[in-house]
């Protein structure tokens, strides 16, 4: 009788090895001696398969340790925002843009850089009235 542990084992592992064996797959370790038709051989293949879940794991703990001891030194992690002068020389720009064209309807096209060529032509095409 299996125990749980042994059941979720062969759910995350044991699906690939028998949809392999369905298609008629053979697996033998010739360094190892390692054959998976044989008690032994699956009860290795298992072991290392936990082996290298485990070491993951570990890994993955390593992984967060070492970025909260980061963060604890306060290195900041992700993209770096832009700074406060950034941000006031564009609204400064955008400000002084909308009080040359307050129209709603049509914003300052230079603070997005340069538009593709289907953008320019749709818009030629609504100032002319074509299309309609």
């Amino acid at each position: 009788m299996e125990d749980r542990s042994a059941r979720a084992q062969r759910r995350r592992h044991g699906r690939h090895w028998e949809l392999l064996q369905e298609k008629g797959v053979k697996l033998r370790s010739l360094v190892e001696q390692i054959d998976p038709d044989t008690p032994n051989g699956r009860l290795m293949l298992n072991f290392m398969a936990v082996l290298a879940e485990h070491e993951r794991q570990l890994n993955s703990e390593r992984t967060k340790a070492g970025m909260a001891a980061a963060r604890a030194r306060g290195v900041k992690f992700g993209r770096k925002g832009p700074d406060a002068k950034t941000i006031a020389a564009k609204l400064a720009t955008a400000k002084s843009m909308l009080a040359q064209n307050p129209s709603a309807k049509e914003p300052p096209r230079r603070s997005a850089g340069p538009a593709p060529p289907s953008t320019a032509i749709s818009a030629s095409r609504r100032r002319c009235g074509a299309g309609e």
